[in-house]
Parts: structure tokens; sequence; C-alpha cells
């Protein structure tokens, strides 16, 4: 049976299938929903098979969309190799990449790097796509990006590690907490407050384990949804929290939040670069890739300037660390 399948049609398959949803797919897409259901029932059609469930607002691949999605995946990979293939003929002033990153690169050293590569190549077009470690690793088991930095332990048997960097993590609060104005901190000084928490996750875990090594068991939680979140708490005097040092670089540096070490334990986070075992990497790839390694190297981030928070304007701190919390805790924010 001869079928006529267009790449236009497995794109829009692969995005009903992966948001699970026509509408979503659309706006994606910039497309129509009347028009992502004709391309889905004209596929359907060409195939002679059902390809999805509507149940309810949700769409579920039938087993036959699923062995669609299989191999739907294997020939959009195999049009990317070849599109990365001629672009190495051309060389690396134009092509397409598509970059995952997880929450702590993405939003420490990842912007620096990618501003920096997009001013030395300026036609190029750089996507990048931030999530969870865990599922932006799944993006690179579904070829959905062509490589990624991510924190935390990899253990895909697909996937090509390489250490990036070790973002240190440090216990943040503010310069006028008690605890801040301990000669040590030690470990069951945290359980005295609050412990606050973006989201839970790999850092979370890696923090918890790290902490009951030594005997101590955080129950203490409080989840805010996110680190600018946790920032503003920690401005108006709520909490503690550990992060990585370079994310709270800035508020430090402004004397608004302050960050310490726990006596006897080295938090150092390990951020990797990864790609699938068997994907092939264009010009583009390779050169960016070279250019995070020595950009990491240039600017030696985890031994980064910081500031211990030892203000001498204690008065002028506390009225910025006051205007900070309001500004973040804004409701027309």
């Amino acid at each position: 049976m001869a079928v006529d399948i267009s790449l236009h049609q497995l794109k829009v398959f692969l995005s009903v299938a992966e948001h699970k949803n026509f509408s979503k797919a659309a706006v994606v897409l910039r497309m129509t929903q009347p028009s992502i259901s004709i391309q889905i029932k004209k596929l359907e059609q060409d195939l002679g098979v059902r390809l999805f469930d509507r149940l309810r607002r949700n769409t579920h691949l039938t087993e036959e969309g699923q062995l669609l999605l299989t191999y739907a995946k294997r020939m959009l990979g195999w049009i990317s190799s070849l599109e990365s293939d001629l672009e190495d003929l051309r060389g690396i002033k134009v092509g397409n990449l598509v970059v995952g990153a997880s929450r702590v690169p993405s939003s420490t050293t990842f912007p620096l790097a990618f501003a920096l590569f997009k001013k030395q190549y300026p036609e190029t077009n750089i996507v990048v796509k931030t999530a969870l470690s865990r599922q932006v690793e799944q993006w690179v088991l579904d070829n959905e990006v062509d490589l990624a930095i991510v924190g935390g332990d990899v253990t895909s048997k697909f996937i090509v590690r390489e250490r990036y960097y070790e973002e240190e993590l440090l216990v943040v609060l503010t310069p006028e907490h008690r605890l801040a104005k301990k000669d040590k901190l030690l470990p069951e000084d945290i359980l005295s407050e609050p412990f606050l928490l973006p989201y839970t996750g790999r850092v979370a875990k890696f923090v918890d384990d790290a902490l009951q090594q030594k005997g101590v068991v955080i129950t203490d939680y409080v989840t805010l949804g996110s680190r600018e979140a946790i920032k503003a708490a920690l401005a108006a005097g709520f909490g503690i929290t550990i992060m990585p040092r370079s994310a709270v670089e800035l508020e430090s540096k402004l004397e608004i939040l302050t960050t310490k070490k726990i006596d006897g334990i080295e938090l150092q986070y390990p951020v990797y670069i990864i790609h699938h075992k068997d994907k092939h990497l264009s010009r583009l790839a390779l050169t960016f890739l070279e250019f995070l390694r020595k950009l990491q190297s240039d600017l030696s981030v985890s031994k980064s300037i910081h500031v211990n928070g030892k203000a001498t304007r204690r008065q002028s701190s506390r009225h910025r660390r006051e205007n900070f919390s309001q500004r973040l805790f804004s409701p027309d924010k």
C-alpha cells in the first residue's frame, strides 16, 4: 500500500500527541483548530487507521497511533540529521539548534552563554526549551532537542553526559537573620526555621540526601513555586532556603540577602551537558558545545566572587530588602 504522508502532517501529529489536545497543538503550531483536525483526519484516512481516541477534553493515542509516533520521531530525526549535514557544508554562519536546559542552569549560567554565542553568531537560530531535569532528559531521548544542560545525575544508558560544572548550594537568608550572625552554621540549625522550596525536584533531593547523611531531616517545608517568590519571602524575613550561589549573586551584592555555608557539608551540585548517544551533532551544535566549555573555563562560575553579607550599611540594606519584597509581592506583577 502506497502512503502519501507529508512532513507537515507528521509535525502536526507529533504536536497533538505531545500535548494530548488539539487546541494546544494549534496554538503551538500557530494554526487553527479546524486545520489541525483536517490534517489528522486526512492522515487517518491515508493510513486507514484511527490514531487518537477523543475522551472528554483529552486526546489519547491508540495502539496504531503509538506505532506511528515511534516511526514519526525516527523520520523527523533523519530529516534533522540531513539538515545538519547540509549546514555542515555551508558552515555555521546560519543554522538551527534546539537546546534544553533545566531550572538551575537556565536561571544562572546559561543565559549569559546564550547571549554571548548569539552575539558572535547572530544569524544562527537557537531555540531554548526549559523544564525540570527529568523532562529535559526525555526531550533528549525523544530527539526533541539537539543537546541539553541539566542538573543532577543522569542515568539513561542512551544519554552521553559530560560534566559541565558544579553549582555551589548555600543557605540563603537575610543579613539580619539570627542564623546569619553565627560564626558556624550547623546542620541542625536549619531545623529551627521554615524551609522554603521553589518546587520538588533533584536539587531538593540532593540537599535532603546530603543533610540526612548528617542525621538532619527537614520536615517543615514550604513550597512557593518559584525562586523569585522565595526570594521575596526571604526578603520579608520569612524562613530560609538553600539555593545556587549564582542565583542570588545580585541580591547578595545589594545586601538584600546573604549566604552561608553549612559547617561540615559541601553542597556541590553537578551540572552536565548531555545529548543522545546516537545523535548526529551538526557543526553548529559542536561549535556551541565547545563555546560552552571555553566560556565556563574562562568565567569559573563556581569560583565567582561571593559577597559574604557582612554589610556596613544595615539601614540602607533593610530599605532595599523591603522594596524588593514589596515589588515582587505587588498584586499587579
